[in-house]
This record gives structure tokens, C-alpha cells and sequence, in this order.
């Protein structure tokens, strides 16, 4: 957090340092601007080339300090403007002090030119009248203020989510240290507030599942989700929009257009470089909002996106306003030249590229892909930045990006050498399912908590072992003996698919592993007196860690246990765990087999009229059909009731609102598994809602890409 918020605030306190003139600085600008319309005989100036000539040459030298104390009474503010002289000299290895630039003022007195051409060169010290002055001091005030103008609303973005964190992190302080609090939040007013804006999806229950519009898929935020990012977006559209004061003659400008432009261009560019430390924060493993708050990577990757889609934007805005005056001045060739200018194109264009490659459609069906192209062109987009701004300024905001990207890859290197290296037993549990289960005897140097997960590099078996990916850790009951972390993997393609093909042809071996980890946070699902936790397939590692931690705990609330599973195959690799949990008199176990293994081994769906059958089984079965079908569970049936349910998926809308309408007391919902199943359970906790006058909370375990 300190490492953090000290970047942030080093960046901004650096840009306000630039961006906060004193009264000195207009001063100055003024009298520069009204010296570089004077024609001097000091040959060709230009870009790097001014103070050079300037700062050697007294004619100049005294118009100057004669324009500073002509029209500036107050000796300080005097002393402010010539501040900017002494540091531009300095630059140039010519060196002045106060008292030097008084005495050239002084000194070009008696040879002032009260009536000079302009335009035709000058070789003595030249006045300037107060209508002339004052019209240079107002344009450049102006112009100053537009370009602070970037820096003041950019921080007002920042300020923006640092109300929303702090905001978070304040809810999850009190639901830790005072939960009681939270509980007692039963009014009507507050259910109807979760009910239609905390829980609920933007549009119609689609959270994890992807709104489909046949050409795009898009990931739906929830609805404070998506109000933060409404509220983000109409900030910059209103930063956007105000504080132009547009006025003719201008110093700076010949016309109305030509200052929008500049101020259009300048602002949007300073806005976008402004978010780039939050991008990079948003988007870390390490990010140390993730604990403070409690919310997920999926929350801040969220934010993440739609600060990156608004950086983008204010690029482009940037990038063609600058083409646009270019144009018009005819000097676009010149432009163009520059080191600067074509790093800025550079950047405009990586950064226009990452938001198109990161489209929901691309990333989910080339992830690999995607994730290598994404890093690339991300160190590409910062090099960009860092040379069109290395001579401009605002370097602060580069500067803070940077060291929040090696912070976290330090990070990454920290937590693998603390984890240390491992070894994993590693072999295939479940064949049809693709299933992995991996044992791994870590370091014991950090202490496992439900909730957790872990980055996992496998240096064997992968045909790739530099890369890694996230999987939740838990504790099977062989594990908590040999105080040993298990991974249970769904492997699909990729490494995962490398790890299967390796253990597919040499079976059950030894791996060599690294972690990069934990990472993640315990939801307090054990404070609530009824928990309902809900699996699908292979989300069965998160939720399980739930029920034994409130096992081990010695607690005593009522936990419905739920797990969603294709056929019988699941059973034989976790019965061990499943048993484990019948221990447990407080604990509910229901299992929903969606498909069943028939006698020759092939798999059959079960048919329409068999869909809903319900079989408790406890000590006999009541057919050899049953039987037949339990042969997998038959030995958790002996140890307590296991609610078994073959051809149907639950009804979670109606199951859970039940469950919460019978429930003594508070009840917490936690989910972990496929999308659809995620984005029911949210839909079944809010009409729950309506079922109680006790809390009900939702908690959701997922990792969207």
C-alpha cells in the first residue's frame, strides 16, 4: 500500500510542482514571448538553439529584465520570472544570479528603444508598450492553464477510483473487524439497493457469461461495476468539454479554431498519460487494492480495461489534433521529422492495436497468443511513451508506470524464491474429464487459507515451463497429514494440455514445480450461520476449501454443500474429500450427476422422464438400478446422508431462495464454477432476499481473463 500510493503521489506532486505557476511564470512568459517577436542580430535561432544565442547576447538580455521590471512591481515575483531565465542559462553553461540580471536591466536602461521596427533587425535594447504586454500575459496565462488543465483533470480521474478503493476498502474493514454491523443491514431499503444496483449485472443476470450480439461478445460488469465506469467515462467527457476561454486577438493563436485545436490536443494527451499508472496498477498480480479492498483481480481487470479503452482514446484525440494543426501550418514533413513526434505515432498506434487484440472474442479463443502479443506490444507502448516525452515533460507519470510493472515483476521473483522449489506427485485422476491432480510439498512458508491460488510453473512435463497460470490451491485430507498443497487441474490446451499429454505417457511422476503465490483473499463465509457453497465441476477445489476450513475451525453453522458434475467419474477422484466432509454432522451434501455411466461403460444422457429423479442414499438402495448407479458413492453413503440427484442440474433460483427461507439465522452464498452457474447463483442470492429478514451475502470465486 505504501509503495503504492507513495508512486502516486510522488507523480502527482511532481506534476503539480510543473504544473502550479506562480504569478512569476506568466510574468516570464509573457516578456519571452513578446522578445521572440523582435528580430535580433544574433543569426539563426530555433529549436535548442535559442538560449544559446540568447543567453550571450545583451540587447536581448536587457529588453528582458527592462520587460520583467517594467511591468512586474513586486521584486519577489520579479525574482520568480528571472528563475526561469537563470535555469534556461544554466542549461546552456552560461550562469546568472538575481542581482546580475537587475544590473543588465539597469544598464540597457539609458539605450532602450522606445519605437523599434520589429521586423527589421535590432541590435539595442527594444520597450514593449502595456497593451501589447498585457496581451501577451493573457495568452500565455491561458495557454499555461491548458496545459495544467491536463494534469489538474487527469488527477481528478485518479482521485476518482482512489474514492471508489477507499470506499471498498472501508467495507472490507468492517466486514472483517465488525461484521455484526454489516449483518443488522436488513432494511427494506437496503435489500431493495442490493437487489437492483450491488448484486445484479448490468443487463439482465449476465455477469461471468458473455453477452452475445452474434458479431461481438462482450463481458457484462456488474452494476457497480459498471456505475464506477459511467461515472469514469463521464468525467473525461466532461474534462473534456470545459474551461476553453477562447478569445481573438491572441498573442499565441490568429484564430478561435486554431487555439481549440492546441487546448483539444494538449489536454487529451496529458489526460491519457495521467491514467497510465493506473493501467499498470489495475492490471498487476501484486496489486495491494486487491487486499485492501477484497475484491477480486476480476474487479480491478475490469477497471483496468475501460482506463486502458479511455487512455486510448484521449491518444487518438491527441494524435490526430496534432495532424490536424500540422496540416494547416503546412509543416507536417517537419513534423514528422522529429524524434519525438514519430514516437508519439508509435505509441498512438501500439496502443490503438492492444485494445483491438484485446477484444472478449480474441483473448478467450487465442489466450496464449493474446497474453505474449499484449506484453509485447505493452513494453513497445511505454519505449513510445518514454521518447515522446523524454524532452516535453510529464515523465513523472512514465516514470511511476514503470516502477509499478517492475514492482510487480520483482514481486513475481519474490514470491517464487520464497515459495522456494517444489516438488509435485503428479498424475491423471480423471481420464474423461481431463483432470489433473498434482500434490506438491511446498517450502511452508506461507500458510495455506481458503480462497487461495497460485501461478504455476511446472519445469517438467510443459513444453513451455517459463509460462505459468492460475490455479486455486486447496488441501486434500492426504495433503493436511503430509502439510502438502493439492492442485486439481481441468486441462484444456495450452500448458495444461502439454502437462496431460506428458502424464498421458509416462503416468504418475515426480515434477519439478515453482509458485508464484498465493495470491487472492478469504472470504468470511465462516462468520455467517448458514453457508451455502456452490461448485460446478472442477470449482469444487475452492468451495471445499470453505467447508473444511469451518471444519477444522470446529464450527458449527449449517453448510449446504452443492456440487454440479457431469457423470460418477468426478466421485472416484474426490471421495476422499467428499467422505471427509461427512464427518462433519453439520454439513449438507448434495451432488447433481448431470450425466451417469451405464454398465458397459459408455455414457448416456438421461432421458427426459428420468430428469429430476431423486435418490437420498443412506445405508441400502431401493433397486439394483440404484445400486448400480450409486456404485461410486457407496461409500459416502455409508457415512452419512448424501443427497444424489442423476439427470437434472439444480434449480439454483429456486434450491438456494429455500435453503435461505428455512435458515436459522445470516446465511452466506458462495459460488465457484462455470459461468452460467455464477451468474444464476447472483440472480438466485438477490431473490433470496425477498425470502428472509436475515442477511444474506454473496461471495463468487473466479478469474477472468
Amino acid at each position: 500500500m505504501k509503495f503504492t500510493s507513495l508512486l502516486l503521489l510522488a507523480a502527482a506532486t511532481e506534476a503539480a510542482r510543473d504544473t502550479l505557476a506562480n504569478a512569476g511564470y506568466h510574468v516570464n512568459s509573457a516578456c519571452n514571448s513578446l522578445t521572440n517577436q523582435v528580430t535580433w542580430d544574433v543569426g539563426k535561432t530555433g529549436r535548442g538553439m535559442t538560449y544559446i544565442k540568447y543567453c550571450k547576447y545583451q540587447p536581448w538580455l536587457g529588453t528582458y529584465t527592462h520587460c520583467v521590471e517594467q511591468f512586474e512591481e513586486h521584486e519577489h515575483v520579479q525574482d520568480q520570472a528571472f528563475d526561469f531565465l537563470i535555469k534556461n542559462c544554466d542549461n546552456v553553461d552560461v550562469h546568472f544570479t538575481h542581482e546580475d540580471l537587475r544590473g543588465f536591466a539597469a544598464n540597457a536602461t539609458p539605450y532602450i528603444n522606445h519605437d523599434a521596427n520589429f521586423t527589421a533587425i535590432n541590435r539595442a535594447p527594444v520597450e514593449f508598450n502595456h497593451s501589447a504586454y498585457s496581451l501577451s500575459y493573457r495568452s500565455g496565462k491561458e495557454f499555461k492553464w491548458q496545459l495544467d488543465s491536463g494534469t489538474y483533470f487527469g488527477a481528478g480521474l485518479v482521485a476518482w477510483f482512489a474514492l471508489v478503493i477507499l470506499i471498498g476498502a472501508v467495507i472490507n474493514f468492517v466486514y472483517k473487524a465488525f461484521p455484526q454491523t454489516i449483518f443488522g443491514l436488513t432494511q427494506r431499503p437496503v435489500k431493495t439497493f442490493r437487489q437492483w444496483f450491488s448484486l445484479p449485472a448490468t443487463f439482465g443476470h449476465k455477469h461471468s457469461s458473455p453477452m452475445d450480439f452474434k458479431i461481438i461478445q462482450m463481458a457484462t460488469p456488474t452494476r457497480v461495476q459498471s456505475f464506477v465506469v459511467f461515472v469514469y467515462i463521464a468525467l473525461n467527457i466532461i474534462f473534456m468539454c470545459i474551461c476553453y476561454d477562447l478569445f481573438t486577438p491572441n498573442s499565441s493563436f490568429k484564430t478561435k479554431s486554431d487555439q481549440l485545436a492546441r487546448y483539444v490536443s494538449d489536454r487529451s494527451g496529458i489526460m491519457a498519460f495521467t491514467q497510465l499508472p493506473l493501467i499498470f496498477l489495475f492490471a498487476g498480480r501484486n496489486n495491494i487494492m486487491m487486499w485492501i479492498t477484497g475484491w477480486s483481480f476480476d474487479t480491478f481487470n475490469v477497471y483496468h480495461r475501460w482506463v486502458s479503452r479511455m487512455m486510448t482514446i484521449h491518444a487518438i484525440i491527441h494524435s490526430v489534433g496534432y495532424t490536424v494543426i500540422g496540416a494547416r501550418r503546412g509543416a507536417l514533413k517537419i513534423y514528422y521529422s522529429r524524434t519525438y513526434w514519430r514516437w508519439g505515432v508509435v505509441a498512438t498506434i501500439l496502443c490503438s492495436f492492444i485494445c483491438i487484440q484485446s477484444i472478449y472474442f480474441l483473448r478467450h479463443r487465442w489466450y496464449d497468443a493474446f497474453l505474449f502479443i499484449h506484453i509485447v506490444f505493452a513494453v513497445m507502448f511505454v519505449v513510445g511513451c518514454w521518447w515522446h516525452c523524454e524532452d516535453l515533460g510529464w515523465m513523472q507519470w512514465v516514470y511511476a508506470s514503470i516502477a509499478l510493472w517492475c514492482f510487480d515483476r520483482l514481486m513475481r521473483l519474490v514470491r517464487m524464491a520464497w515459495s522456494g522449489k517444489s516438488s509435485g506427485v503428479a498424475q491423471i485422476v480423471g481420464r474423461e474429464a481431463r483432470i489433473v491432480r498434482i500434490e506438491v510439498d511446498y517450502s511452508q512458508r506461507w500458510k495455506f487459507f481458503p480462497g487461495a491460488h497460485v501461478y504455476l510453473h511446472c519445469l517438467k512435463g510443459t513444453r513451455k515451463p517459463w509460462e505459468s497460470h492460475p490455479f486455486t490451491i486447496y488441501q486434500s485430507p492426504e495433503a493436511v497429514a503430509g502439510n502438502k498443497i493439492t492442485f486439481l487441474i481441468k486441462c484444456y490446451d495450452g500448458m495444461t494440455n502439454s502437462l496431460f499429454n506428458y502424464l498421458d505417457k509416462n503416468g504418475k511422476c515426480t515434477l519439478p514445480v515453482l509458485m508464484d503465490g498465493p495470491y487472492g483473499s478469504q472470504h468470511p463465509v465462516h462468520k455467517y450461520d448458514t453457508s451455502i457453497l456452490v461448485a460446478g465441476g472442477i470449482g469444487i477445489t475452492a468451495t471445499y476449501a470453505y467447508a473444511m476450513d469451518s471444519i477444522q475451525r470446529g464450527l458449527k453453522q449449517h453448510i449446504v454443500f452443492i456440487w454440479v458434475v457431469s457423470d460418477d467419474e468426478y466421485l472416484k477422484w474426490f471421495s476422499q474429500e467428499l467422505a471427509y466432509l461427512q464427518t462433519a454432522e453439520n454439513i449438507e451434501v448434495r451432488l447433481y450427476l448431470t450425466r451417469q455411466h451405464s454398465r458397459n461403460g459408455g455414457t448416456t444422457t438421461m432421458s427426459e422422464k428420468n430428469v429430476g429423479v431423486q435418490e437420498t442414499i443412506i445405508n441400502t438402495s431401493s433397486s439394483d438400478e440404484a445400486s448400480d448407479k450409486a456404485s461410486d458413492v457407496q461409500s459416502l453413503s455409508s457415512m452419512g446422508s448424501v443427497q444424489v440427484n442423476y439427470g437434472s442440474r439444480p434449480d439454483l433460483c429456486a434450491e438456494i431462495p429455500n435453503i435461505v427461507s428455512q435458515a436459522a439465522g445470516t446465511t452466506s452464498v458462495m459460488v465457484c464454477g462455470p459461468p452460467v452457474m455464477n451468474d444464476d447463483t447472483r440472480k438466485a442470492v438477490a431473490l433470496s432476499l425477498d425470502f428472509t429478514n436475515k442477511r444474506v451475502d454473496y461471495f463468487e470465486e473466479a478469474f477472468a481473463w
